[in-house]
């Protein structure tokens, strides 16, 4: 009678340590495609690539009493660095492949000019180096309608990292 348990029992722990190996089989077979897949990619995001992004300062959407980052109807810090992002990843787009994204692992930010409601706004991102993985970028942000030629709103840094959608998810959804 304990035969048949103990057999159960190191059938049931057999079991977990073959899905345990099995996942970590998964993980390293997706971590592999990601680095073999970054040193071919990477020829194609370059210094000099360029992404703009737009949006129109909107009350009850995007001023800093809506966003909770101040008390005023103005475009908000928050919104702005939210456009600056959204640049950078047009300014990437063209450079990755299918199974790739960007993440943005830092930001530095001014923001040197209030904006009212109803007033466009435009981001224009650059990419300034690109260091394996990491690619740094340069964005100014525009009051419309004469965008460049108007006063800056906010300048900054940015630096995304290129990585594998699936390995990425399957990171961030793991409980370690």
């Amino acid at each position: 009678g304990n035969e048949g348990r103990g057999g159960k029992n190191r059938s049931r722990e057999g079991q977990m340590l073959t899905k345990g190996i099995a996942r970590s089989l998964r993980t390293c077979i997706v971590q592999l495609r990601c680095f073999t897949s970054s040193s071919a990619r990477l020829a194609s995001v370059e210094a000099g690539m360029k992404g703009e992004a737009t949006t129109t300062c909107t009350a009850g959407q995007n001023t800093a009493d809506h966003m909770r980052s101040g008390d005023l109807e103005v475009f908000a810090t928050p919104s702005m660095i939210a456009l600056m992002e959204e640049a950078s990843c047009h300014a990437l787009h063209k450079g990755l492949d299918s199974g790739e994204t960007s993440v943005g692992i830092q930001i530095a930010a001014e923001h040197t000019k209030s904006t009212l409601p109803g007033v466009e706004l435009k981001a224009v991102a650059r990419v300034v180096s690109v260091e394996g993985s990491k690619v740094k970028l340069s964005i100014t942000v525009f009051q419309g309608p004469k965008f460049e030629a108007q006063p800056q709103v906010g300048r900054g840094t940015h630096t995304r990292a290129i990585v594998n959608r699936d390995a990425f998810m399957l990171k961030a959804t793991s409980p370690q």
